[in-house]
């Protein structure tokens, strides 16, 4: 029989104090001889599969960064995905006889295995500067650079794609 036992923390700060708690350390100690096994898994938005190679130790992985860091990587890296995609299929004929729905779950199924196995990875590493877990503090200063290189690329990738859409357009 396997009994699971869940914890919430008001904050990612009450969260990592309990984990670097002497109480913690003394429960785990004690219970070794009984517990068969023991195993630590973090999650708030359900993006943070994408960035736990940032976490650490195994004891963090899970604790990915704050929300709209994460969010903003994703954009980063989902919208050129998106346009390139969305481009191909439209200068191929692909799939513009499709219903909808059954257009969009090709769509996505593609956009998702190649942000799961190659993107977001990469976009990862470029700003694993910034993308730092949760419990790992970052200077106001680095997290204005990361920000503002997230949305410059952004903002560059909007007036190349404007670009090349209506030259296929025209």
């Amino acid at each position: 029989m396997k009994w699971y036992y869940i914890f919430h923390f008001d904050s990612p700060e009450h969260l990592n104090q309990w984990m670097e708690s002497g109480d913690r350390k003394q429960l785990l100690e004690s219970g070794q001889e009984i517990f068969s096994a023991y195993r630590f898994k973090s999650f708030t938005t359900g993006l943070e599969g994408w960035f736990s190679a940032l976490s650490g130790n195994s004891e963090y992985k899970g604790l990915g960064p704050p929300r709209w860091k994460q969010i903003l990587a994703v954009v980063l890296g989902l919208y050129p995905v998106v346009m390139m995609q969305a481009i191909a299929f439209s200068i191929l004929g692909l799939m513009q006889s499709w219903s909808l729905a059954s257009s969009m779950i090709v769509n996505n199924l593609i956009t998702s295995t190649i942000l799961s196995l190659y993107i977001m990875s990469f976009v990862s590493k470029c700003l694993s500067f910034w993308l730092q877990p949760a419990y790992r503090p970052v200077s106001l200063k680095t997290n204005l650079i990361g920000a503002a290189l997230a949305i410059a690329s952004l903002v560059l990738m909007v007036l190349i794609f404007n670009g090349v859409w209506g030259l296929l357009k025209s």
